[in-house]
């Protein structure tokens, strides 16, 4: 009898430890699901602005090709050949848009590999562009070229791309409406952390939020702006990089949103 019993529990034992890690390869592939999702849907958002950064180039490209047969109709070599070169440039441009947008709308993958965080910061300023040059926004980072980390590509760069929109809405929504608005990244390297901050001149972030900014579904944007996945997606992310994210007060008036992912450089 208590061998049937021990064998019973055991038994037992197995199907909640098959079922435990059912429901964890369940959820890790609902929180992928959840990710692209969330990429997917701030490509949407972006669509008006990124439609416009096609549309103008398109249209130089035809000026250039239109001036480039009147000088060729007219012997002018010269100047034709500068209009085709600038053709050229603006074919690569559109090139550099779509490649952008194709890695950044496939779904991540687990692999981890060598990641060079300039390039994560450069393709979400790619992306985000058209707004900041429609609102007028000043934007910069300090990241170098030689910065790099651990990590996923695909995620860190949708972590750059969430809090580089938050940054834009903050100072696109501020109330005391600073002349030059600003958006920086900052980069600071540690011997046990690479630091990426975002900070902005927007207003801030209320006190009775700084708790709850992290949490899913929370926003406090207007009904409708945004689902308030963004920081949460950005918290989970970093947290399986082995990294964490902290909120402060940016010393250009707004929020400082500073990630801190492990320094394996120096093994």
């Amino acid at each position: 009898m208590r061998t049937a019993e021990l064998r019973n529990t055991n038994e037992r034992l197995r199907k909640e430890v098959s079922e435990r890690i059912l429901t964890e390869q369940q959820l890790k592939t609902t929180q992928q699901e959840l990710i692209h999702s969330a990429k997917l849907a701030a490509i949407g958002q972006m669509s008006t602005n990124l439609s416009h950064e096609y549309n103008q180039p398109l249209a130089t490209m035809r000026t250039y090709a239109e001036n480039g047969l009147k000088f060729l109709r007219l012997n002018k070599y010269e100047q034709a050949m500068d209009n085709f070169e600038r053709i050229i440039q603006q074919t690569a441009r559109l090139g550099d848009l779509s490649k952008t947008l194709m890695s950044f709308a496939r779904k991540p993958s687990e692999k981890q590999s060598i990641v060079n965080m300039y390039a994560c910061v450069e393709e979400a300023f790619m992306l985000v562009q058209p707004r900041v040059k429609s609102k007028k926004i000043i934007l910069k980072h300090q990241v170098p070229k030689t910065a790099k980390v651990y990590g996923n590509a695909i995620q860190l760069s949708q972590v750059m791309l969430n809090l580089l929109s938050n940054a834009i809405d903050a100072v696109t929504d501020a109330q005391h409406h600073l002349s030059s608005p600003q958006v920086l990244v900052s980069f600071q390297i540690t011997e046990a952390y690479i630091d990426i901050s975002v900070e902005d001149s927007g207003d801030g972030i209320d006190s009775a939020n700084r708790d709850s900014i992290f949490e899913p579904f929370f926003t406090s944007k207007k009904s409708g702006a945004g689902l308030g996945l963004g920081l949460s997606i950005v918290k989970d992310i970093i947290k399986s990089h082995g990294g964490k994210i902290v909120t402060r007060q940016s010393q250009l008036g707004g929020a400082c949103f500073t990630i801190s992912l492990p320094n394996n450089n120096h093994n």
